[in-house]
């Protein structure tokens, strides 16, 4: 695997036109060659901007017309907006030429090289490498099919160690699946999908500033399916593909340009068996629709809080400001639901809740929830897991089995911290398997506090020692006096280190009183904010 290079520079004052009315043109010589070209100017997105480019000695592409890029995290919305396009792979040039038809501040372009042929040094480095072991990408190891699911080249085989995300994934749920284009040149080799990938992965992650590749999934000219986002394949991971949209949504990216020409056939296949094994596994019916919920943001034009009905497969442009997935993969996509429900067959549901719920730090956390199976078919007896997600995998925590009508409850050990869990039922040849919603539990922390005395004289000390589950830096420890008509006034605080979960502090009331000490912690990527109970002490006035 070459090791990747990445590399901006700086444009002149582009777009615009010439007193003649042609666009001005911007010819550029970048040095290094790249594979990978966006860019990323100030101001709103609605531009037209055309590229093409060359290596030396060979001729110019033709012009192509760049997309601006409204994907993004949801709520992705900045003060300080930055525009970018959609990146695109031109495997392997060193000038670019640009023509807008206004201009554009601040262009800048983001450029990748994945192939190791950047330098002389490097293309020197790659040929004996490919020499000794083959093209890097030649070979790719697909991960073993299982209950349904298409081979998927995964991560590792594309070369996502060059790309790691930022932050462990954070997990949501499937009701529908965006169908997007990558708006990349159509003629990449075999071999070079893998640095496709890896390129997008770093635009994203690096120009972008994404915590990882936005896609959950991409899939090639030639059928391959490539895992995206780390986080699982099978499980709900939340991309940054469809801005406003991502946390209940799947995302498929298509690599290449279908404005004009349509995805080859073995493409859309391969996609629609990725689409049925993925949504059948969510229990979601690829032909209908449903509602998903706005959260709102610069790439979509729905406020947040706006209940949208879309299908249940649906382009990319059916919820955001853009044209993708183009318009020949577009016209394709209601031949592609009826393809993915002739494979998708008869599904399951499952659910678990509460979705959302605070537990004690050390106490067990209830669920429950339904398997409803396909008619003709019972609930009972179903093996249901439940499955923690941690870091970029998950572990079952607990097991249960469903009653005559499906339902199920456990009760699930003490969390370690704020967690995402599923419900997981693998199948059993005739029930289809299905995974459940996440819900989300956030542990709420166990503070104690006890007092060295109930009772001081006025200007003495009382230590005050406590305990904090799971462990915090810092701990903040508040005196209270109590006034006749039972307010408070804070009159005392101290800030102290929590070492090894337990902290100790002498505390100074000066004035005689009745006194309530609270001690509390803030909250972290473990638990919430919390606090003791409030403690009294009383301060006799000095003989």
């Amino acid at each position: 695997m070459p090791e990747p290079v990445e590399f901006s520079k700086s444009v002149p004052q582009a777009g615009g036109a010439h007193a003649a009315g042609a666009p001005r043109t911007v010819d550029l010589r970048t040095g290094r060659r790249f594979d990978l070209i966006g860019l990323e100017w100030r101001g709103a997105p609605r531009a037209r901007i055309e590229l093409r480019t060359r290596r030396d000695g060979s001729h110019w592409t033709r012009w192509a017309r760049v997309g601006a890029s409204d994907d993004g995290p949801d709520g992705n919305a900045g003060a300080q907006r930055r525009s970018f396009s959609d990146p695109i792979w031109v495997g392997g040039a060193d000038r670019v030429q640009i023509r807008a038809a206004r201009p554009l501040p601040g262009l800048r372009l983001r450029l990748v090289n994945t192939t190791g042929s950047a330098s002389p040094a490097d293309r020197a480095k790659t040929r004996a490498r490919v020499a000794r072991r083959g093209a890097f990408g030649s070979v790719t190891a697909a991960a073993a099919p299982s209950a349904g699911i298409p081979p998927i080249i995964p991560r590792a085989a594309w070369g996502a160690s060059r790309c790691r995300p930022r932050v462990t994934p954070a997990y949501g749920s499937v009701r529908v699946a965006y169908v997007h284009h990558t708006d990349s040149l159509n003629g990449y080799s075999r071999s070079r999908a893998a640095s496709v990938v890896l390129g997008v992965c770093l635009f994203h992650r690096d120009a972008r500033g994404w915590n990882d590749i936005g896609y959950d999934f991409l899939v090639d000219r030639y059928g391959r399916i490539f895992e995206g986002r780390a986080g699982g394949v099978d499980a709900p991971v939340i991309g940054a593909q469809a801005g406003g949209f991502n946390s209940e949504s799947t995302g498929v990216s298509m690599i290449g340009d279908f404005t004009r020409s349509a995805p080859p056939r073995r493409a859309m296949d391969a996609l629609a068996r990725l689409l049925a094994w993925k949504l059948g596994l969510h229990g979601v019916p690829a032909i209908g629709t449903t509602q998903v919920t706005s959260a709102g943001g610069s790439a979509t034009g729905y406020r947040a809080g706006t209940r949208v009905t879309v299908n249940r497969i649906s382009g990319h442009r059916d919820v955001d400001l853009t044209s993708c997935p183009g318009a020949a993969l577009y016209r394709r996509l209601p031949a592609l639901r009826r393809a993915v429900a002739s494979l998708e067959g008869p599904i399951s549901e499952l659910s678990a809740g509460p979705m959302s719920q605070r537990s004690r730090f050390g106490a067990g956390v209830p669920l429950s929830g339904r398997l409803v199976v396909p008619p003709g078919q019972s609930p009972a007896g179903a093996l249901i897991e439940l499955r923690r997600h941690d870091g970029f995998s998950d572990a079952t925590i607990a097991t249960t089995t469903t009653g005559d009508d499906g339902s199920w409850s456990a009760l699930l050990p003490p969390l370690p911290g704020h967690s995402a869990v599923r419900a997981v039922f693998a199948g059993d040849g005739a029930r289809p398997g299905v995974v459940s919603n996440t819900a989300y539990v956030r542990v709420v922390p166990r503070v104690n506090l006890t007092l060295s005395s109930p009772a001081i004289p006025a200007g003495g000390r009382v230590t005050a020692s406590g305990a904090v589950a799971p462990g915090k830096s810092r701990a903040t420890i508040t005196a209270y006096l109590v006034r006749a008509d039972g307010s408070r006034k804070r009159v005392r605080t101290r800030h102290v280190r929590v070492r090894r979960g337990a902290f100790r502090a002498a505390i100074a009331l000066r004035a005689a009183g009745s006194y309530r000490l609270v001690a509390r912690v803030g909250a972290d990527s473990t638990s919430t904010a919390g606090r003791s109970a409030a403690v009294p002490v009383d301060v006799s006035p000095t003989p």
